[in-house]
């Protein structure tokens, strides 16, 4: 993703997915709800175009075909609909299409760190993409935030701060 910082056109727009129909679906690879909705957060966060595939809101396994009426299967018992919706208004809101990406892979704990930057804000993404709990390095000034998905208490303290298996993604304001 850096190389493409550097090579693609500034206002360049990648689209973005987990699945497709041309692939077996996400959550037929990602067993368990919490790394699906890491990659999801994750999925949001990374600049361009996202796009869902039909059913993926509810963890539908199964690929419809393209020849054949499938109507989409509501009835899985899980619903992301609203994560959707909350990633979808961050998006909108909070990450613009002129920022600038950087992101990082904690190997060992199977996080992703990332940066969105321009002059006026620098915003952070943590991805846990196996669920895991671990520190994890953010290059973002020591204080406390606020996980902009859930409302949750963000604290970095020496470029580090506590992942607990969930998505983070907070905001901090540029000074001019």
């Amino acid at each position: 993703m850096v190389f493409q910082e550097a090579v693609y056109p500034a206002n360049y727009n990648k689209l973005r997915f987990l699945e497709n129909h041309d692939q077996p679906r996400i959550s037929a690879y990602i067993r368990r709800e919490s790394d699906l909705i890491n990659w999801t957060a994750f999925l949001y966060f990374q600049k361009g175009t996202t796009l869902l595939y039909a059913g993926q809101e509810f963890e539908d396994d199964h690929l419809p075909s393209l020849f054949e009426r499938e109507p989409i299967q509501r009835e899985t018992g899980q619903d992301l609909s609203s994560l959707l919706r909350k990633l979808a208004e961050l998006k909108r809101e909070i990450l613009d299409p002129d920022d600038h990406f950087f992101a990082a892979a904690d190997d060992q704990h199977h996080i992703v760190t990332a940066r969105r930057h321009n002059a006026r804000a620098d915003k952070y993404g943590v991805f846990s993409l196996r669920s895991a709990s671990a520190e994890a390095a953010v290059e973002a000034p020591d204080g406390n935030y606020v996980n902009l998905i859930d409302g949750s208490p963000v604290s970095v303290r020496k470029g580090t701060l506590r992942c607990k298996g969930k998505p983070i993604l907070f905001c901090v304001e540029n000074r001019p």
